[in-house]
This record gives C-alpha cells, structure tokens and sequence, in this order.
C-alpha cells in the first residue's frame, strides 16, 4: 500500500533530516534517526499506514523522547513507524489506519521546541531492524484523509427522544456547543428518559453513553440546561459521567468524547459557528466549550462541569479531525493562517500576483518592512547589528542624530512646547 504523510499540508516546517548531526540539546554529534517536523504544540499528526499500536498512551517516560507512538505496519508496508516528543491518543494494541489521528505535537522529553520527530525501521522492526530516511519514502505519500478509519464518522447508535422539554430560541443564533456530566449512574436512554419530564426543568439536546446518542431536543431548540444561554447554545450531555472525573475515568468513554466532537462539527457546520475549542483558561467567543465557560465567561450560574480532568487534547484532536484542520485552535480565536489570510486580501498590493500567503511569509515580509522602517527612523544597520541593542545608528546629515532626535532639536529651537534637544548624554553610533 501507498503511504500517507503523518501531518497535513501546511501544517508544519522541515526542521532537521536524517542523519549525522549535533544534537540540539548536548551538543554532541551522532546519528539522528529520523526527521523533525516543526510545529505548533497540538498540531494532530496521523498513522502512515494500516498497522497495530505497540506502545503509546500507557506510556510517558520512553527514553529521550518522554512519550511516543510506536506503530507496527510490517503486514502493510514492512516498517515500524516512531512519532516521537508528542500527546499520544491511542494505546498498545489499538489498530489503526493509513490517515487515522493517533496524537499530536508536543515538545515532552529531549526537545527544544514543539515538533514531531518520525522515524521508520524495515524488518523485523523497532528492535532488530534498521532506521532508515523516511524522506524517500514519504515523496509519493498522499494527504492523510482517512478512507474508513478513525477520521471518518464514528460508529454509535441514534435514537429519536425527542420531548417537551424545549423552548423557543426568540432568533437567537447558536454560537456554543457545550460539555455537560450528568453528576449521576445513568445510562444514555435512562438520563433521556428523565429530561422528557417536563416537570423535572432540565434537558438536554444529545445524551450520549457507551456509543449510544439519544436526541432529546431538536437543535433549533432551546434545550433548558444554561439559563439565560440556553437560547444560543447546543448542549450535550455525557451520562453517568462526573465533574470530579480523572483524566483516566474519561479516557474509558475515549469513544464517547469522538462522538461529542463529531456531534458539535456537524452542529458548528449546520448553524455556522466557529469550531474553536474553548477549553481552560477560557476566553470568551463562538466556538465548542462546557459549562464552566457559561459560569466563568459568561457570568451565568455556578456550573464547574466538565471538571478539570476531561481530556481537551484529546477533544480537541478529534475536532480537528473531522474539520481537516491543520492546527487545534484553544482559545476562539482565529488561527495565524486565518489572519494571514486577512490581512493578506486587504493588502493593496501583492507581490508576483500572488493571491494568498502563509503566515510565516506575512511574518517574514512584517518583519522585513519593520527593518526598514527602523533603519529609516533611527540610521542604516541599526536592524542589522544585534550587539548595538537597538541602540541608534544615526544619521551623518542629521548631525550624527535619528530621525526624533533631529525632530526633538527642530522643535526646541522653534519654541514648540515639549521638544528638547535630546543630544545631551546621548552617545554617538
């Protein structure tokens, strides 16, 4: 089978090769075992082939790298593949295919930076075999879209609830999903049941439990679960799930956290909102969040649920997922490529006839005209020379002055209240 690329397009920077080299951290020279892909911390990184997981979440002290996903895809492609320094989202003996999100990056262990390093090894494997560049191989690799595995719409059974425990909207547009626990035992259908009860003043849109999805509130709805923003929010609410959960108790509904981050895209996708995971600290805007955010945000009521255990990089790389993005957005705010983007269409004129730019091209060209713009300002080279601290080259013309210090001089001797002559204690470039 063809391989996949572990990461997007776009979505990282080829920051070391295989090989000889000084190692970044000790300086000594010796061998580089596979290739660094620099990122931002949760950029998701994907399997390159069908394979089993050998080590991965159980483990957070492997030598050198602090955690890692080590895959087996000798039946498919005759490698083991090494994902090093990241957040792993799967376990030892999860099967996993070409495309399927198996974590993402992190900078844990020895590391200077946030990145993915990817090693392969032929025959027999990670123990016997050989490390070999993985940049060939990788070449031809095609964009990793999962055609059936872990990207793909989860498995889970929908059943149709829906009661009277609703409410209009008034017009209001939906701008929130949100998290909720149950602060119960219940199962999803036994939780759906009790919302039904218009006496009991909760609900609901989605209960969900052990791959079970109960709709008990139509999402052009007002479910009655946030107070006053129950009008522009979808809320979901785990059953049998608590606010005092440990990040471990979560990670035993692992497939019920895909399956709420599956729901909210789709919602996101029908109503228009951001997809932005919110997660703590939390900054206020459209996007996916819990009940805490209606509490500490919002200012409404005194929820704390989710709690401070539920997983969010592991939601969150299920949401990027299924949004094909490149990068976790944290915090309902737009991306840097989002703003590049921006910035780049209001740009009156762009160079080669060029219609977009990545964000590190916009920083690049910001930087280089802020050069400019200082040299102008404040003498030639005064960018270029580090050692000067940005102290002023000056100006010959000017009498050995910058540009305000010329207009500081001017404007004393025209009488103009608040100019000085700044000459005084100033050394001369």
């Amino acid at each position: 089978m063809n391989p996949v690329h572990p990461m997007r397009p776009g979505s990282y920077v080829l920051s070391s090769g295989f090989g000889q080299r000084a190692n970044p951290v000790t300086g000594v020279q010796e061998g580089h075992l596979g290739v660094d892909f620099a990122a931002a911390v949760g950029t998701p990184f994907y399997a390159v082939a069908d394979g089993v997981v050998v080590e991965g979440g159980e483990r957070a002290d492997v030598d050198g790298f602090g955690r890692w996903v080590w895959i087996d895809c000798q039946a498919s492609v005759g490698r083991d593949l090494i994902y090093g320094h990241g957040d792993p989202l799967v376990c030892a003996g999860d099967a996993v295919k070409a495309g399927d999100l198996v974590g993402t990056v992190n900078t844990h262990g020895q590391s200077t930076g946030p990145h993915l390093h990817f090693e392969t090894w032929t025959a027999p494997g990670r123990l016997g075999g050989r490390a070999v560049d993985p940049l060939p191989w990788l070449a031809a690799a095609g964009e990793p879209v999962s055609t059936g595995g872990k990207s793909m719409k989860p498995d889970y059974v929908e059943l149709d609830r829906m009661g009277e425990s609703a409410s209009s909207r008034h017009g209001a547009q939906v701008e929130n999903f949100l998290l909720h626990t149950q602060e119960g035992d219940g199962t999803a259908e036994s939780l759906a049941n009790y919302l039904n009860n218009p006496a009991n003043g909760v609900s609901y849109h989605y209960t969900v439990r052990d791959g079970v999805v109960v709709d008990v509130v139509d999402t052009d709805l007002a479910s009655w679960s946030v107070l006053d923003a129950n009008s522009f929010t979808i809320n979901l609410c785990f059953a049998g799930s608590r606010v005092s959960w440990s990040r471990e108790d979560w990670l035993r509904i692992r497939d019920d956290i895909r399956i709420a981050a599956w729901l909210a895209v789709q919602d996101a996708r029908k109503y228009g909102f951001s997809t932005n995971v919110i997660r703590p600290p939390y900054r206020r805007g459209p996007g996916i969040s819990d009940h805490r955010y209606v509490t500490e945000c919002l200012g409404i009521g005194t929820h704390t649920d989710v709690g401070a255990g539920f997983p969010w990089d592991v939601f969150a790389a299920d949401v990027a997922d299924f949004t094909h993005s490149t990068t976790i957005e944290e915090d309902g705010m737009p991306s840097a490529e989002e703003i590049a983007k921006a910035v780049w269409a209001h740009r009156p004129a762009k160079p080669d006839g060029r219609t977009d730019a990545t964000a590190g091209e916009m920083l690049a060209w910001t930087d280089q005209h802020a050069g400019h713009t200082l040299d102008q300002l404040a003498g030639p080279g005064t960018k270029d020379d580090p050692s000067r601290d940005l102290d002023p080259t000056r100006w010959d013309f000017l009498a050995d002055l910058s540009v305000p210090e010329a207009l500081g001089v001017l404007g004393q001797r025209l009488g103009i209240e608040g100019f000085r002559d700044p000459r005084k204690g100033v050394s001369k470039g």
